[in-house]
């Protein structure tokens, strides 16, 4: 009777948070100036890195540097993904643009996802290597050599990322919806992940790396 309770609080809960999300987008959409709309959408991203960094750090206590790393890669190749090869060429027409780089154009969603899915490939990747041959301040040093090396790449590969002058065009799709609904998914995520067997495991990791894995947590 008490979990049955206990659940019923937490659905009621949720759907307040839910509510709260959708008029917090709606305001920022109608009853905020630019700038402001501009700084609380800004914030909001934030929040979604700060919730990655938290399940890595806080579940698990490994302390990653290279978060922004991976937030460049999916930034950049969903921005890439959904520019209009005009406004690609209008942008790039310093320095000019790779032809492939031009040619690419989908919608906001898949460009989303797209990105998304680099940046989930980069990090699987990376992960396998650093954690299974690092961990400690050997990690930290690593993930931020990781961060640096994407943000030089970022700068001097200008035919492709134009550079330290940077991309624009997702303002007219980058809106309080589209922030605070992702905001919601990652804070849902999170909250899930603590309650699953996988959020267990990191748990355990967290509290005794060697513990964990003498009962059979794969590192």
């Amino acid at each position: 009777m008490e979990k049955a309770s206990k659940k019923k609080t937490n659905t009621i809960l949720w759907i307040a948070l839910l509510f709260v999300f959708v008029l917090l987008a709606f305001c920022v959409e109608n009853h905020v100036s630019y700038y402001v709309r501009r700084i609380i959408l800004l914030g909001g991203i934030y929040l979604i890195l700060s919730m990655g960094l938290n399940i890595i750090y806080g579940f698990t206590g490994m302390f990653s540097l290279g978060q922004y790393g991976f937030m460049a890669i999916g930034a950049y190749v969903t921005t890439l993904c959904y520019l209009s090869p005009e406004v690609k060429a209008q942008q790039f027409r310093l320095y000019g643009i790779q032809e492939w780089v031009r040619a690419v154009h989908m919608d906001f969603f898949p460009a989303l996802v797209a990105g998304a899915a680099v940046s989930l490939i980069v990090g699987a990747i990376l992960g396998y290597i650093l954690i299974s041959k690092l961990g400690g301040d050997y990690l930290a040093i690593a993930t931020l050599c990781f961060g640096e090396i994407v943000r030089v790449i970022m700068n001097y590969c200008i035919t492709i990322t134009n550079g330290p002058m940077g991309l624009s065009g997702l303002t007219g799709v980058l809106n309080g919806y589209w922030v605070f609904g992702s905001v919601l998914f990652t804070v849902v995520l999170a909250a899930r992940i603590k309650n699953i067997s996988y959020g267990r495991a990191l748990f355990a990791i967290s509290e005794n790396e060697i513990a964990a894995e003498s009962c059979g947590i794969h590192l």
